[in-house]
């Protein structure tokens, strides 16, 4: 999902994407990425929208990846290994 108005004002940004769903099993499951919280970055780009991040997400498929992300406001990173574009569905 991309950023609420609210949300944007809150982080002081306009950019990434929020984690609405994230499946049991999956890359971002194993790498601890949690509902609600809020990519950044992956592979050092910035994610901009939730589009852009589909096609990160395709551009890394299969290969292990630094994503960085908000969690109650504070920044964490960690290594995820996207496997297609579906992925970008368990997590936006």
């Amino acid at each position: 999902m991309s950023l609420t108005h609210d949300l944007r004002k809150r982080l002081e940004r306009n950019t990434g994407v929020v984690a609405q769903i994230v499946v049991q099993g999956t890359p971002a499951f194993r790498t601890n990425i949690l509902e609600g919280d809020v990519l950044l970055k992956i592979g050092g780009a910035d994610i901009i929208d939730v589009a852009g991040f589909a096609e990160q997400l395709n551009q890394f498929a299969g290969r292990t990846v630094a994503i960085d992300l908000l969690r109650d406001v504070q920044l964490r990173s960690t290594a995820n290994r996207p496997m297609s574009n579906s992925d970008s569905q368990t997590l936006v």
